[in-house]
C-alpha cells in the first residue's frame, strides 16, 4: 500500500502526502468497517465497499476539478505549496530530522 501511494505521489497523481500515515489510514478504514457493517439483504456489501474505496481515493487523489497540471497553472501551484509543506515538515525536527544529514533519522 505505501509503494502504491509513494509511486502515485512521485506520478503527480495523489497529493504529497506521508506515504505511511496514508497507508495506515486507508488499511485502518477498510479493516475497521468489519467492526460496525452487517452485511444483509437490505444492506447489501458493494456499496460500501464501493464508498470506501472512493473515500480512499478522495483522500490522497487530486480533486478532478483542478484538472491536469499541464493545462491548469493553478494546480501547479497547489503542487508546489504542498510539496513545500512537505519538505518542511520532513525536514523538521519533529520528524527526527538530523539539521547536519541529508536524511531523516529515527525519531526519538
Amino acid at each position: 500500500m505505501r509503494t502504491i501511494i509513494e509511486e502515485g505521489v512521485s506520478s503527480g497523481e495523489f497529493r504529497p502526502r506521508d506515504a505511511r500515515l496514508a497507508a495506515l489510514s486507508v488499511i485502518g478504514m477498510c479493516n475497521w468497517v468489519a467492526w460496525w457493517f452487517h452485511p444483509g439483504t437490505s444492506h447489501p456489501a458493494e456499496p460500501v465497499a464501493d464508498q470506501l474505496a472512493q473515500n480512499a481515493v478522495d483522500m490522497l487523489a487530486y480533486p478532478d476539478s483542478t484538472g491536469s497540471q499541464a493545462t491548469a497553472p493553478h494546480r501547479a501551484l497547489q503542487m508546489i505549496r504542498e510539496n513545500l509543506d512537505y519538505l518542511e515538515r520532513f525536514l523538521s525536527p519533529e520528524f527526527g530530522h538530523d539539521a547536519g544529514s541529508t536524511r531523516p533519522g529515527p525519531r526519538s
